[in-house]
């Protein structure tokens, strides 16, 4: 009996101090979500403009550098540490770079996306910052040019009850991304390790070769600075006439293709499966979706992959120049997109996803350049070469990239514009997706991957589709 008194005691006690541990659980937690809500309490309206306009004010400053030709004076924006010195060292050699290949800006127009701000503590500060840019080089004024959802994470701290300055920055560049990691390696072969002294000294020597290896591209490009392009109309003119003789075909070829099939159906066949690639109406569609906005994503006529998006946007470009895209009847393009008209079982891509030969780099351009019957015929030109020693380029063309140090090829961009002026010879001009960009200088593109990076490119000839 006495036992059993002693098992109850124990199992009552036991019972009590597991209510006390939840009970003390429970309110480490309530405390701890408060003290979370005090630290992310609401920023104040005030408060969120002056930092709006801190980070405004902090990137304008940069493209009043490439407008001006002058290198900014970005310093006063922020607090000095290895994140922010990078930053500003590539944003430094980004002017510079322009000085030396001719590619500042005549003009430009930064439309704010988002601007969403949170506390982090009392004096720290986390803003989402996504924004377009529209803008025009010197050289080409009459081109449109754009980069669109270029997107930072910026701490700020406050300093003072009125001083505010950026801590950090993040951003999903990919020249961000090769640029770190460049600095990395030289502060690692230099000095056998990284600390803060090392890292300056490594974005020194970073930024001198940045300047050596530009005016490097620069003179094997045969660059001529100075000089306005002018457009090469002639094979623009021939090409969109070509495409009009295939819209003609499009509209009418039901009802023509019906009444041949009454004499000849193996004519019918033949006559609906060959198809001519034209530049054109693949520059068409690339120039009109090269912006995936927020606004513009329900207007896709594919899926979009955020940030790796590249080479599924250049197999619609090609698609489109095969005669996919028809640009006055989205409806006929829609439906040819549901049936994969001139796609094929192993190269194909849609709403809801493609096939690997569609949106991937390396095997997008292995089965473009492999022998078959069916789908895209190209050639690939410059494979394994320096992005210097790639020629040839024209209206419609793939060019893929690959950073010196990489196994393989990692990103595709596509040809749609091309300028030549005597005697400064042709300027070539690429879009692409991730990041998202129209009519970008590809000096512009070879200068950021550097001079030792690999460029090929694939040229589209007439294809057969089922």
């Amino acid at each position: 009996m006495k036992k059993l008194k002693n098992i109850q005691l124990f199992c009552q006690i036991l019972i009590l101090s597991i209510v006390l541990c939840c009970v003390t659980l429970y309110s480490f937690r309530v405390s701890a979500m408060s003290n979370g809500k005090e630290q992310r309490r609401e920023v104040p309206n005030k408060q969120k403009e002056k930092l709006k306009k801190l980070v405004t004010d902090f990137f304008e400053t940069y493209y009043d550098g490439l407008v001006n030709q002058e290198v900014p004076a970005l310093d006063k924006y922020v607090l000095s540490n290895n994140n922010t010195s990078l930053y500003l060292s590539m944003l430094k050699s980004d002017v510079e770079r322009s000085i030396i290949l001719g590619t500042g800006y005549k003009d430009y127009k930064m439309n704010i996306v988002e601007c969403s701000i949170e506390s982090l503590s009392q004096d720290c500060f986390k803003v989402n910052f996504l924004y377009d840019l529209e803008y025009h080089y010197r050289m080409s004024e009459d081109i449109s040019s754009a980069e669109y959802n270029k997107n930072f994470k910026i701490e700020i701290k406050l300093i003072s009850d009125n001083e505010l300055r950026i801590s950090k920055i993040n951003s999903n560049s990919k020249e961000y991304d090769n640029f770190k990691e460049e600095i990395t390696e030289t502060c690692i072969a230099e000095n056998g390790k990284l600390s803060a002294k090392n890292y300056g000294n490594s974005l020194n020597i970073v930024s001198e070769r940045v300047k050596y290896e530009t005016k490097d591209i620069k003179n094997q490009l045969g660059i001529h600075v100075g000089k306005k392009l002018s457009h090469n109309y002639a094979y623009v003119d021939y090409d969109e006439e070509r495409i009009e003789k295939d819209y003609a075909w499009d509209r009418a070829g039901d009802l023509f293709l019906n009444t041949l099939a009454k004499f000849d159906n193996s004519k019918k066949a033949s006559a609906a499966s060959k198809r001519t690639y034209s530049a054109t109406n693949a520059v068409k569609y690339a120039r009109k979706y090269a912006n995936v906005g927020k606004d513009k994503k329900g207007k896709l006529l594919f899926y979009y992959v955020n940030g790796n998006d590249c080479t599924n946007f250049v197999s619609q470009c090609v698609w489109a120049g095969y005669g996919g895209y028809v640009s006055d009847d989205i409806s006929k393009t829609k439906k040819r997109i549901a049936n994969k008209t001139y796609m094929t079982g192993s190269w194909y891509g849609g709403t809801g996803g493609g096939h690997a030969n569609w949106e991937n780099v390396t095997k997008f351009a292995s089965f473009a350049s492999a022998s078959k019957t069916y789908g895209p015929q190209g050639k690939i030109y410059n494979n394994n070469g320096k992005c210097t020693k790639l020629s040839g380029i024209k209206l419609g063309d793939v060019i893929q990239m690959k950073s010196a140090n990489a196994s393989r090829y990692g990103h595709s961009l596509f040809v749609t514009q091309v300028n030549y002026t005597p005697g400064a010879g042709s300027t070539f001009f690429v879009s692409c997706h991730s990041y998202d960009a129209l009519n970008k200088n590809l000096a512009d593109v070879y200068s950021e991957w550097g001079r030792n990076s690999y460029a090929r490119r694939i040229s589209f000839s007439d294809a057969k589709f089922k």
